[in-house]
Formats: structure tokens, C-alpha cells, sequence
């Protein structure tokens, strides 16, 4: 599962980079990113806090825009409800995404690159949870399959995302142990193609 990430630690510039097709989409990105100059690095964030990811949507493939962490479905009226439930939807089972109620109109339709620097995945040994940070070899952004929502309550309109995640590679099936699931899982990384 993901649950903690690292985030905009490095240069606007890198992340500019691994999205865009050429040198002028990157320039683009890269002066829309400083409209966000604000806000601050995520050396080690948790999920549970709901921060604000970098993403890019199907509606606006080349815009990099921020969303809360933590899928609240448009459908959701009660805002102490859709707090809890945001807490459950950080991440989306890619084999269910589409059954679960939560992620099914997403899944459809509103589907996200979310970039992050790398993320935090715990290994259990010895009685002891060890958290293992997992990035790409070339120290790049790494970019997650995402689903995104836009949910409006008291007039007050709140984009959210969930990060997609999958059964755990050979690799991650080693770090990511824990003896309470059936399964390991990571999240879906997607390679720059």
C-alpha cells in the first residue's frame, strides 16, 4: 500500500522534465509550476494528513495542479462522512476501481498521473515495522496511476485524488510483508512511455 510519499523536493525543473514531450511543453510546465511557489516540500508525508499531490488529469493533460490526497466521490453530501471516508480512499485497488463505489465514476472518467519523489512502503521483521523509502535508480520523479474527483459542498468545490495500487513486484513483495494482508501491493508505477 502507499500511505506516505516524499513530494516536491526537487527542482520544478525535474518534474517539468519527466512529463513533457519536448523542451517547449517543459518550459510551460515548468512556469506553471511557479504559480505553487508556496508551497512546501513533503520530505515524508503521510496520507492521513490529506496533502496536496502534484498531479496531471485527462481534462488538462499538460497542467500541473494540486489535489488533496484522499478520494472523496462526488456523490458524498455529509462533510464529517466524507472526511472518514477520505481516510479509506488514499489508495484504490486497480482489480476493483471499477466495481467499488467509491472509485467506479473515476475509474471511468477521471483518471490522473500523480508525481511523486519517491514513496515509503514498511517491512515487518522482528516484531519491528521498518520503513523502507523506495525511488527511481536515477533519483527522477517517479509518476503513479491516479483517479481524481471533484466534490463540491457548501458551494465550496475540493479536488481530491486516490493513488492506484496493484500487486507487489518480486521486489516489493520482500519490503512490503506485513503478515495482516493477503497480499502484498505497491503502488502503479508508470514508466515515462
Amino acid at each position: 500500500m502507499c500511505y506516505d510519499v516524499q513530494a516536491l523536493t526537487k527542482l520544478r525543473e525535474a518534474y517539468a522534465k519527466r512529463r513533457a514531450k519536448n523542451e517547449a511543453s517543459a518550459e510551460a510546465i515548468e512556469e506553471e509550476l511557479n504559480n505553487y511557489e508556496g508551497l512546501p516540500p513533503l520530505f515524508h508525508a503521510s496520507g492521513f494528513s490529506h496533502p496536496d499531490l502534484l498531479v496531471f488529469t485527462n481534462e488538462a493533460p499538460m497542467k500541473p495542479q494540486f489535489y488533496n490526497w484522499g478520494l472523496i466521490p462526488f456523490w458524498m453530501k455529509d462533510e464529517k462522512k466524507a472526511l472518514q471516508l477520505s481516510h479509506k480512499t488514499l489508495n484504490a485497488r486497480g482489480e476493483t476501481i471499477f466495481e467499488k463505489p467509491s472509485f467506479r465514476e473515476a475509474a471511468k472518467r477521471r483518471r490522473c498521473l500523480v508525481m511523486i519523489d519517491s514513496f515509503f512502503e514498511h517491512h515487518h521483521a522482528g516484531g519491528k515495522t521498518i520503513p523502507f523509502r523506495v525511488s527511481l535508480k536515477n533519483e527522477e520523479p517517479m509518476v503513479l496511476a491516479g483517479l481524481w474527483e471533484r466534490w463540491t459542498h457548501n458551494d465550496v468545490t475540493k479536488y481530491t485524488v486516490a493513488i492506484v495500487t496493484t500487486r507487489a513486484n518480486p521486489l516489493m513483495a520482500k519490503i512490503h510483508n506485513n503478515p495482516k494482508l493477503p497480499q502484498p501491493r505497491m503502488p502503479l508505477i508508470l514508466p515515462k512511455e
